[in-house]
């Protein structure tokens, strides 16, 4: 089984944290051990968000870096 070291930035608060991962992470997986279940991740290289039944370790590298945002609602709210 493959382990990677990726960092985390949150959107929210510019903190860093270094998350491992196993083949077969998903986002939720690792927004479950952060404690953001209600937020997205996205690939800082790029910007792509991350589909939630993505496998993580094989889009990001090795000591890559994630950000995490929460989703924004977008309306007039009329």
């Amino acid at each position: 089984m493959i382990t990677k070291t990726l960092i985390v930035v949150n959107g929210l608060t510019g903190q860093e944290t270094p998350v491992k991962v196993e083949e077969g992470a998903t986002p939720a997986d690792i927004l479950s051990q952060l404690g953001l279940p209600n937020y997205q991740l996205a690939t800082v290289r790029n910007r792509q968000v991350l589909q939630p039944s993505c496998d993580v370790s094989r889009v990001v590298e090795d000591h890559g870096r994630l950000f995490a945002f929460a989703p924004m609602v977008v309306g007039c709210g009329l």
